[in-house]
């Protein structure tokens, strides 16, 4: 499961410091093992019950600027990179009497068992903190596509409550979180290198049991489909180079979808038809099922 790092420290940081001390000590977001070490000054940070309220206030009086390149949403706080690869944000977890939540329940995704792309460290800094239902799985052996059957195991479940830490790691842990009874606040160093955004994140079905969502952020099969209307020779010559050596098995089955309506002429169709009913990736053979369906 998510890994309860058993760290204590009175010791207080501020975030300058944490930043200038995760840099210093060379961790490496994009490897969970040294992430794991950084547990410690992420606590230290944890203890400080002021540096969040004192940012808070200097973004309210100088018209929100150092969050003009946020786009997490409103319900976080970004703080910064302390690394290239890194990235530091405060979030906001509502609970579900606040006005927020009532207002827009499923900005929260409360509820949603989902795993992540990126691996990320975690302290309670503020308020009970959020409850979830913890599980893990084999991300190899999804392919990745709505619907697909996935075999998760439940191993946990509890609160991450205040000033305790825990590692999140890319493709292993999910999680479906709980409001917690309080508005709490939670800080997150995480990774951020442009090489997660190329491996698919999910969300699974209320049960747990197959694909409900794909999340990937550097697809967009709008895109693939626009493209694709156009009927340029170079634009579907590059679908099909897409569908076939993307790493994303999502994003590879959205271009073959959109390659398929793209197709000059029958031929085409019938070998991209055959490529895909051929490939050893269900989400090919979904695509082309659809197709074939319309």
């Amino acid at each position: 499961m998510s890994l309860d790092i058993p760290v204590q420290t009175d010791r207080q940081l501020g975030l300058d410091e944490f930043q200038e001390l995760f840099r210093d000590g060379k961790y490496d977001a994009r490897d969970s093992e040294s992430l794991k070490d950084a547990a410690e000054i992420l606590l230290a940070l944890g203890n400080n019950k002021s540096f969040l309220p004192d940012l808070i206030m200097k973004e309210l009086t100088d018209d929100m600027s150092g969050q003009r390149d946020n786009f997490y949403g409103p319900s976080v706080i970004k703080l910064g990179h302390p690394t290239d690869s890194t990235v530091m944000r405060a979030n906001i977890w509502a609970s579900a009497t606040d006005e927020d939540y009532r207002r827009s329940p499923n900005a929260f995704i409360y509820g949603v068992p989902h795993d992540h792309n990126f691996n990320f460290l975690t302290v309670g800094y503020w308020g009970p903190g959020y409850k979830s239902r913890y599980y893990e799985f084999d991300y190899e052996n999804v392919e990745g596509y709505t619907g697909e059957e996935v075999r998760i195991r439940e191993v946990a479940f509890k609160s991450l409550g205040l000033d305790s830490v825990m590692l999140y790691r890319a493709h292993v842990d999910i999680h479906s979180q709980l409001p917690p009874d309080k508005l709490s606040i939670t800080l997150n160093v995480m990774e951020s290198g442009p090489e997660h955004h190329y491996k698919d994140q999910y969300m699974f079905d209320g049960e747990g049991g197959s694909v409900a969502v794909v999340l990937s952020s550097r697809c967009s099969p709008n895109l693939f489909e626009v493209a694709a209307s156009f009927g340029d020779a170079e634009i579907q010559e590059a679908l099909v180079f897409i569908s076939k050596r993307h790493q994303s098995e999502y994003t590879r089955a959205c271009a073959l979808r959109s390659a398929l309506r793209g197709a000059a002429d029958e031929d085409e169709v019938e070998r991209l038809v055959a490529y895909g009913m051929n490939s050893n990736c269900g989400g090919l053979r979904q695509a082309v099922h659809r197709f074939l369906a319309h």
